[in-house]
């Protein structure tokens, strides 16, 4: 395929697919035109000369349309055959040429064909809360597979998140959809985080794919430029300081969007960051991530998923309880006793963490807020003394202090606290959501500082080093852990602490790799020993770290490595093998007394540099106080609600269930009924007085139209305008009952607002704005408003002068299933008209209206 391109087509792209060879050819009219021939016609020899055949289902698309005209007719006299159309899809990604994306092409469809699956998923989750997994490895990528280059609508993402809800098994009513995701999936890995995972982690690929590909960027430049420039007041790139002044339409979203560079800055838009060029974006805080080839683009994904988490929990904190959501959730203290309960598989203290982190609980009080309980019914069941409300059942409610269980018990001294700070801070007292309005978190991250036990060296020399990382005395807690980084090479130990927001212990092992390789002299041999097998496996194969947090030192550590032309040798070894036998089975056969002792040497050095880093104990004592009683607030939730009795609801507050489908009755029972003059022929029922008609294949249209109220014809030759006295119904569309309606000449209108109609309502249909525009002004004017009001019709029955007619038997209809709308084809049967016979006068200013 290749040389075929080369060869003949060196401005065309050629490629194959599985089973499809698409052709892609940019330029002017003429230039894509030959290409494309040409390219076309060389590949069918090509496939003739296989001994292959070739699929006729082959598509052009192509912008212009008459592009892709021309070119089928071209290649038509070739003996290729090939359908024009406006988008090709295959496993559901789809190609426009550059042009919006069809609106049913695509996501809808794989959505549609995934509902089985999906609701399938959805029972086994009520039963088992473990069955979420299928719907983050089943359900999701097959329902939005390709969303990134067919971007998904404003629906469809909120389908997204209603989908992954219904699967987590949390069912209970009125329960905190976002809370629902982040507890059940992760705060990173529910169904919309993912979404926004999935399109970044794409356009990198694609940015990094392309240069490969192309060597250099300057098409996808121009279109993001000219992208900017559609959705901006201005045309040339403003400077940072003033281009949070621009204005961007982002409800044009889905009609400009057609790939994923358009799904990519509008998503930005939304995240509220600042797209000032397709490398280069903006953070709400002003901080300013720049893509190159070499970037980490984990940490930018990061920061967009954390933003978008932001933008979600501030919706959830209008819900029950929710106020202290809007700060952001520290969710390593809100779900650490969640996760201890999922690993000890005690699963029903786990699903009653869930249920009060989701704000899934019925106290009585929370029952007749909403009507269906008097207030003297939502007493508390236990004590009878004040109403059941959530501060009462966990903190307030003496009967707490017969529960003897340890969580209850340890908590008991917290509740005048709770009664004070509830109302300001429920998300805490009464949900167990540790949140960060409740304390500042400290960003005073160590700078690099590198220090000495026994003076500085200016240069390493080869030989054997020892590194590792600590986290210091908080190595448990990602908020408050500061690491710090130890290296071995006989007398000299370096102290260093981890610079940076990124403080984990495998990254302080990543820096000790770095700054070993930063200080040696060039042309060294060294030998490298650490206890992190990760580690040592991602500086082993650097491309294997493609996409972690790491990739960005660890490319570095091979540019220094390249630079000063270092022969370096990795090696693991366990850690603490002088004091737990069973790691020191593990040890490496080649692993001697003096390497035991130089690692143990380096992890002292490290936990000495931890120890100079960490921060003020002011801090972590208030931090690590809250933290802990998060956990035991859950943990008194759980024993509480467990030693409540079974609560049985009255029968009578109970919904009714609501019948699947209507009850079938006869055609001659509902003609019996109606207030039509019906006249019955093969397939069809009409009306000889409204002249309405509809089929009897349709039983519940059939059914609608029978029991709908009779609107005579209006006299169309009447030079003077009519009252209607009831609403009117025109290709099956009703008109707003708020509408003063009138007829003239074959004209429907609105003696108000003037809003008119003749085959089809239009305006009528919503509700009236009770005066005219200047358009509908004027028709009111041509029809002479000025005149007194139209004086109530009588409407006379026609008589009945055909055999065909069946009369009504009753003016009023009591059937059940009788509405004020009626069912109406395009079709009308001629009837006799019908005039008034009281006073008719023109219609009043105050009576008239028009579309």
């Amino acid at each position: 395929m290749s040389q075929l391109e080369q060869e003949h087509h060196s401005n065309s792209s050629l490629s194959t697919y599985v089973d499809d060879t698409p052709f892609l050819s940019l330029g002017t009219y003429s230039k894509v035109y030959n290409s494309l021939a040409d390219l076309a016609i060389a590949f069918k020899k090509s496939v003739e000369r296989l001994k292959l055949h070739l699929s006729p289902k082959a598509a052009i698309v192509a912008n212009p349309a008459k592009l892709g005209l021309a070119l089928q007719s071209e290649l038509k006299e070739q003996g290729l055959h090939f359908q024009v159309d406006i988008c090709s899809r295959d496993l559901g990604i789809p190609f426009t040429a550059g042009l919006a994306l069809p609106g049913k092409e695509g996501i809808s469809q794989r959505i549609g064909n995934t509902q089985l699956r999906y609701s399938r998923v959805k029972k086994i989750a009520n039963s088992s809360r473990r069955a979420r997994i299928l719907f983050s490895m089943s359900v999701y990528p097959a329902s939005f597979w390709g969303h990134a280059a067919h971007p998904l609508t404003t629906a469809q993402k909120r389908l997204v998140d209603q989908m992954g809800a219904s699967c987590t098994g949390i069912n209970q009513a009125s329960r905190c959809r976002t809370v629902s995701l982040m507890v059940a999936y992760g705060p990173t890995k529910h169904p919309h985080a993912r979404v926004v995972s999935d399109l970044f982690s794409a356009w990198f690929r694609f940015l990094e794919n392309y240069l490969a590909k192309f060597g250099s960027l300057e098409l996808i430049k121009t279109a993001w430029r000219k992208l900017v420039h559609q959705h901006t007041d201005h045309v040339v790139r403003a400077p940072l300081k003033t281009f949070a002044k621009r204005h961007i339409d982002s409800k044009k979203y889905r009609s400009a969007t057609s790939g994923i560079i358009s799904n990519v800055f509008y998503t930005l838009i939304d995240l509220k960051w600042e797209p000032l060029a397709f490398d280069v974006w903006v953070e709400p805080d002003q901080s300013v991530w720049a893509w190159s080839p070499k970037s980490n683009v984990s940490l930018v994904i990061r920061a967009l998923v954390s933003h978008n988490n932001l933008i979600k929990l501030a919706l959830a904190s209008k819900h029950r309880h929710g106020s202290g959501l809007a700060h952001g959730v520290c969710w390593p203290a809100t779900l650490c006793q969640l996760q201890k309960s999922r690993k000890a598989k005690n699963f029903s203290s786990a699903a009653a963490i869930e249920t009060q982190l989701v704000a899934g609980s019925w106290p009585l009080a929370r029952i007749a807020d909403t009507g269906r309980l008097t207030s003297r019914d939502s007493l508390c069941s236990r004590c009878g003394k004040a109403p059941e409300t959530e501060l009462h059942q966990l903190w307030e409610c003496p009967a707490n202090l017969t529960i003897d269980t340890v969580a209850v018990q340890s908590t008991q001294q917290y509740a005048n606290q709770a009664r004070r700070e509830a109302e300001g801070n429920p998300t805490y007292w009464l949900r167990g959501i540790y949140h960060y309005g409740m304390i500042k978190v400290s960003h005073n991250f160590p700078e690099y500082a590198l220090s000495f036990s026994f003076g500085p060296s200016a240069d390493w020399k080869s030989g054997s080093y020892f590194g590792d990382g600590s986290g210091g005395q908080f190595s448990a807690y990602a908020e408050l852990r500061r690491c710090g980084v130890g290296i071995c090479y006989y007398a000299n130990f370096p102290e260093p602490a981890l610079p940076g927001s990124i403080q984990t212990v495998p990254r302080a092992e990543v820096f000790a790799i770095y700054i070993m390789c930063l200080k040696l002299v060039p042309n060294s041999v060294v030998s490298y020993y650490g206890d992190n097998s990760h580690v040592i496996d991602l500086v082993n194969s650097p491309a294997s770290a493609k996409g972690s947090c790491h990739a960005g030192p660890l490319q570095e550590i091979v540019d220094l490595i390249i630079a000063k032309q270092l022969v370096c040798t990795f090696w693991w070894m366990p850690s603490h093998t002088d004091t737990d036998p069973k790691k020191a089975e593990l040890l490496p056969p080649w692993a001697t007394e003096w390497h035991v002792q130089g690692n143990k040497q380096a992890d002292t050095e490290a936990l000495r540099a931890a120890r100079c880093c960490q921060l003020d104990l002011n801090y972590t004592k208030q931090y690590l106080s809250m933290y802990h009683l998060c956990g035991k607030i859950q943990l008194r939730y759980v024993d509480i609600i467990k030693s409540l009795s079974y609560r049985q609801l009255p029968r009578d507050l109970r919904p009714e269930p609501e019948a699947k489908h209507k009850e079938k009755y006869s055609l001659h029972s509902l003609i019996s009924q109606t207030t039509h003059s019906v006249v019955v022929t093969d397939s069809m029922v009409s009306c000889a007085v409204c002249c309405l008609r509809v089929s009897t294949a349709n039983h519940s249209t059939m059914t609608d139209f029978l029991s709908s109220d009779c609107v005579p014809v209006i006299n169309s030759e009447s030079p003077q305008p009519q009252q209607l006295k009831t609403q009117v119904s025109i290709n099956n569309r009703l008109s707003h009952d708020s509408h003063a309606l009138a007829s003239f000449q074959g004209t429907i209108f609105c003696t108000k607002c003037g809003y008119r109609g003749s085959y089809m309502l239009r305006k009528l249909v919503s509700s009236c704005v009770g005066k005219p525009t200047a358009n509908t002004k004027r028709f009111l004017d041509t029809i002479g408003t000025s005149l007194p009001p139209l004086a109530p019709v009588q409407l006379q029955p026609p008589p009945s002068s055909e055999s065909c007619l069946v009369p009504s038997r009753a003016s009023g209809i009591q059937d059940p299933l009788r509405h004020s709308s009626a069912t109406v084809s395009e079709e009308r049967c001629t009837g006799p008209a019908l005039s008034g016979t009281g006073e008719s006068r023109p219609l009043s200013g105050d009576d008239c209206s028009s579309d």
